[in-house]
């Protein structure tokens, strides 16, 4: 009876054995499962960080070109300022020429204005000589 007493110690042993191969696969299965969801979610994460720098290397990209279409604009404004300052300062150097020609003509105005009354009162004295000689003349 030892014989059988050994077998089925042995069967004991070897169905505890077969048992813990079995729990051992089931739970391989299942690390090997949860493994390769890790994997999974590790290339998913991979790939939106590798979209997000695509994302990102866009926008700086964009970013970039709208900064240098805004500083081409801003170097635009500003020359378009210094002309325009340039057209002001030259405006300002003919108003003031102009202002003298004014007052240069004001002043021959003036000098016209004596003449032509220095004139006048000449020709009244003349006007008057010769009704004066012209009576004398009549009047004999």
């Amino acid at each position: 009876m030892m014989s059988d007493h050994k077998y089925d110690r042995l069967e004991r042993i070897l169905m505890l054995m077969i048992k813990a191969g079995q729990r051992g696969r089931t739970r391989m299965r299942e690390l090997d499962e949860k493994i390769a969801i890790l994997i999974d979610a590790q290339i998913r994460s991979e790939e939106e960080a590798r979209e997000m720098r695509r994302n990102l290397d866009e926008r700086s990209q964009e970013t970039d070109r709208m900064f240098q279409e805004t500083e081409r604009r801003f170097q635009e404004t500003d020359r378009k300022f210094q002309e325009t300052d340039r057209k002001f300062k030259e405006t300002d150097r003919e108003f003031k020429e102009v202002a003298r020609r004014f007052r240069e003509t004001d002043d021959l105005f003036r000098r016209s204005d004596a003449k032509f009354a220095k004139l006048a009162e000449s020709q009244e004295r003349t006007d008057r000589k010769l009704e004066t000689l012209i009576d004398q003349v009549e009047n004999g």
